[in-house]
């Protein structure tokens, strides 16, 4: 009887296995023809910018030129519908109003780090810019709050940014802000190339490999014509001219450009899952067609460079302030919707530096900035949001670092986290 059993048991063990086995071969193939599909011409929703304002930096990815902005067009379904300027520097290259001279010669200094929600620019300024504002009205010293933040930055990059200029200086005050979907990004560069006759602004997860497709892809369209007089004079005509329909032309061509890799997915290869590297990575193609490459670890001391930075910034001994920049959701819902892996890398970050995330979508008092961000068109924040950013983390920096001043503030590198 006891043998009976056990042969059931085992049958009812081996069916169910072979069961699963077969539902997941059904939904990896399901999905490798999903991924085989042609891209449709109705898909034609893009940006276009008349210029790339960042250039190629070997050790940080891209860098912004000097005294450059973004303008930024949206094209949906292939009619111009809305535009921005996006992103300024200033004379030193920073995405910020303050310069390098005037933090030399501030009382308080503060560096940020971020990505493309910290140095979004909104009639003028950023949040770090209204930060400084902030800080200066509640302290009444002469503060300076220099942007570093780049635009799809990850936080491995924040992190060797961080070390190297917190190095050279020496502010009194870090901050790393980033959003929920930076703690897995990994390291990426940008570049422009010339490619079929066409300037483009290429983003790629190899620093000398930018026409390949299966390991780059484009930031947004480039043309020279797309300017903000451009494209008011194009929305006062419906969103439709020669310039946008010779946009779509070549969009669709670049679509087709992405097709063509899509069709070298392997149908039958048994070496490799697409569904599991979606579901887990976000990344279908392995290494093919990543708008921005993921890495897998859960603990930045798993990647030699971002443990390196980590080591010089505690060595520096400057105070860290973790903030994690909410969007509109999780400040409507008063909670983070950080992934499962982004939640174990916020909590490694946290033990390093002894300092927990300042979550602002909790303890704030008030009502949330309507609007908060600019959709339909764009998820970046608002301008009322971006002083909500600034009221939030000027309110937090007061009270954890700079209200016992720099000598008796506590550091939280100073407490081990192992």
């Amino acid at each position: 009887m006891t043998r009976h059993v056990f042969r059931t048991q085992l049958l009812l063990v081996a069916g169910t296995l072979v069961v699963f086995a077969l539902g997941a071969m059904v939904a990896e193939m399901s999905y490798r023809l999903r991924l085989r599909r042609p891209v449709e011409e109705r898909e034609l929703t893009y940006r276009v910018a008349p210029a790339m304002y960042v250039e190629f930096d070997e050790a940080h990815g891209e860098r912004f030129k000097p005294g450059s902005d973004l303008w930024v067009t949206y094209v949906r379904d292939g009619r111009v519908v809305w535009g921005t300027v996006a992103s300024r520097s200033n004379r030193d290259g920073l995405g910020g109003r303050t310069t390098l001279a005037e933090y030399d010669s501030s009382e308080v200094k503060v560096l940020v780090f971020g990505d493309s929600f910290t140095h979004w620019n909104q009639e003028g300024v950023s949040w770090p810019d209204l930060l400084q504002d902030e800080l200066e009205r509640r302290l009444d010293r002469r503060v300076a709050v220099l942007n570093y933040a780049r635009g799809a930055y990850g936080v491995i990059q924040m992190l060797e940014l961080a070390a190297e200029r917190a190095t050279a200086l020496k502010p009194d005050l870090i901050v790393v802000a980033p959003i929920g979907d930076d703690f897995s990004r990994a390291r990426w560069w940008c570049r422009e190339v010339e490619r079929d006759g066409h300037a483009r602004w290429m983003l790629s997860s190899k620093k000398d490999s930018f026409l390949d497709c299966r390991f780059a892809v484009d930031e947004v369209l480039l043309d020279s014509r797309a300017t903000r007089s451009w494209c008011d004079s194009t929305l006062r005509l419906g969103g439709l001219d020669p310039v946008v329909e010779s946009l779509n032309r070549r969009y669709s061509e670049m679509a087709r450009e992405m097709d063509a890799v899509r069709k070298r997915v392997r149908l039958f290869s048994v070496r490799e899952s697409y569904l599991l590297r979606r579901l887990v990575l976000h990344d279908p193609f392995g290494s093919r067609l990543r708008a921005l490459p993921r890495t897998t670890i859960s603990n930045y001391r798993d990647d030699p460079g971002a443990s390196t930075a980590i080591e010089t910034l505690r060595a520096a001994r400057i105070p860290v302030m973790l903030v994690y920049l909410p969007t509109r959701s999780e400040v409507v819902a008063r909670k983070s919707f950080m992934s499962p892996q982004a939640r174990r890398l916020a909590r490694s970050l946290e033990r390093e530096f002894g300092s927990r995330f300042e979550e602002l979508h909790s303890g704030f008092v008030g009502q949330v900035p309507d609007p908060f961000d600019l959709k339909p068109f764009d998820g970046h924040p608002s301008r009322p949001a971006l002083q909500f950013y600034a009221e939030q983390v000027a309110e937090r920096c007061l009270g954890a670092y700079l209200k016992a001043g720099r000598e008796d503030a506590v550091s939280p590198i100073e407490t081990d986290p192992h």
